[in-house]
């Protein structure tokens, strides 16, 4: 074998491996490709999580005005409380007198 076909198979054999290491490498820039998301993608994304959370919060803010004004006020709830002892004392008042 002479030194030319023997530098020759040196240079196909480490061109052989160049293609190897280069095909691993576009298999890993894919794979890593497959779980990234585009810029577009992920800022649309924020915008539905911000405006969802912004209804959200109107949503709360709803909820506790409904809750205040269902809220009896004070004087309503000893007005029920006076009214049932009157009641009581109306129906077991005689009883409790004899």
């Amino acid at each position: 074998m002479s030194e030319e076909n023997a530098t020759l198979a040196v240079v196909v054999a480490r061109l052989d491996d160049l293609r190897a290491d280069m095909q691993s490498m576009r298999a890993e820039v894919r794979k890593s490709s497959e779980n990234a998301v585009s810029r577009g993608e992920w800022g649309q994304r924020n915008q539905h999580v911000d405006t969802r959370l912004n209804s959200l919060g109107r949503e709360v803010g709803d909820l506790r005005k409904d809750i205040d004004s269902r809220r009896a006020p004070w004087w309503s709830v000893w007005a029920i409380v006076i009214s049932a002892g009157g009641f009581c004392w109306a129906v077991f008042g005689p009883i409790i007198t004899k």
